[in-house]
């Protein structure tokens, strides 16, 4: 079978390319590497941020100038300025195809706090927005008709006569090499955060190998230096502790008992806080006992139970190490 439109990578990033390419005569599929399930937006937690009314100039001019400060000046601001204007309608399209945000008291889409915005615009579901928002996006491109080829490694891109034909890949299932022909290729990977072990809330499986294949089809590879490194985390597991905690209020505080940063800076002023304290020789813990057991059960429920499991540690009365 010739494909359409192959899709390589399982997040949402490729969830939304595949549902978007599928059409009644389009044949369109999505490999990824591991368990669709397992992408780094699914281990995405706190939220995304939208201003929800798109007339709304202000508030979206707003968000732009929140976003392009973040980048110190180094964003592109056309891009972040299709984003922003854009972000209002992305919203909309998930909730038609199924996505569940969470509701204020007037049955609104509610929003929280985030690093680095001047308002309360991230709309969010509980603290498990990627994977809420990851499975609306399964069962839509399913329904549409996108094929999936899990468990898949794609090695490279098939080229002929210079021009993009398909993907080579190794099906983990029984270690055979497998060609599949395509008219188009989309890569939507996951990056290379993976190789930081021990220092990252990525999963292991993200060793940038989907950006050697770029490079070795002659492809341009652009801003490999700016890697992202979520502030908080499990000690021991590096599990991620979502921005939804500092969201919701939680406090970052160190060994001495002392709040030693806005806990709602971008997470690179934060990281950095973060690191100085530990360099220090304290330790770092996130502080949610003020917000009260009823709020951190509605508001942080995956982190109130992962906290318990993996570390031994009720949130509604300890601090949590991070």
């Amino acid at each position: 079978m010739i494909y359409d439109v192959v899709v390589v990578g399982g997040g949402i990033a490729g969830l939304m390319a595949s549902i978007e390419a599928k059409t009644d005569t389009n044949r369109v599929a999505l490999i990824t590497k591991g368990n669709i399930f397992k992408s780094n937006s699914a281990m995405a937690s706190g939220g995304i941020n939208a201003v929800l009314d798109s007339t709304n100039i202000k508030e979206i001019e707003k968000h732009i100038e929140d976003t392009f400060k973040a980048t110190y000046g180094l964003g592109e601001r056309k891009t972040i300025e299709y984003m922003c204007y854009n972000a209002p309608h992305i919203i909309q399209k998930l909730v038609d195809f199924g996505v569940e945000f969470d509701k204020d008291e007037s049955g609104e889409i509610a929003q929280r706090s985030f690093g680095g915005g001047s308002t309360k615009r991230t709309c969010y579901v509980g603290d498990k927005s990627g994977s809420a928002i990851v499975q609306v996006l399964i069962k839509k491109a399913r329904s549409l008709g996108v094929e999936f080829l899990v468990n898949n490694f794609v090695m490279n891109l098939a080229v002929t006569d210079k021009k993009i034909s398909g993907v080579v890949s190794l099906r983990r299932a029984d270690s055979t090499l497998v060609i599949y022909p395509a008219k188009a290729v989309i890569l939507a990977g996951g990056g290379y955060s993976g190789i930081y072990r021990g220092f990252s809330t990525n999963a292991v499986d993200y060793t940038g190998d989907m950006l050697a294949i770029a490079l070795r089809a002659g492809l341009r590879l652009v801003d490999m230096e700016f890697v992202q490194f979520h502030p908080t985390g499990f000690v021991k597991t590096s599990y991620l502790v979502s921005e939804a905690a500092r969201g919701e209020g939680g406090y970052l505080v160190n060994s001495l008992g002392e709040r030693f940063v806005n806990e709602l800076e971008t997470r690179d002023v934060v990281a950095r806080a973060i690191a100085k304290e530990i360099f220090m020789g304290r330790e770092v813990f996130i502080d949610l006992r003020h917000l009260g057991k009823e709020v951190i059960e509605k508001k942080l429920p995956s982190l109130y139970k992962s906290a318990y499991l993996q570390a031994g540690i009720d949130v509604c009365n300890e601090l949590l190490p991070i």
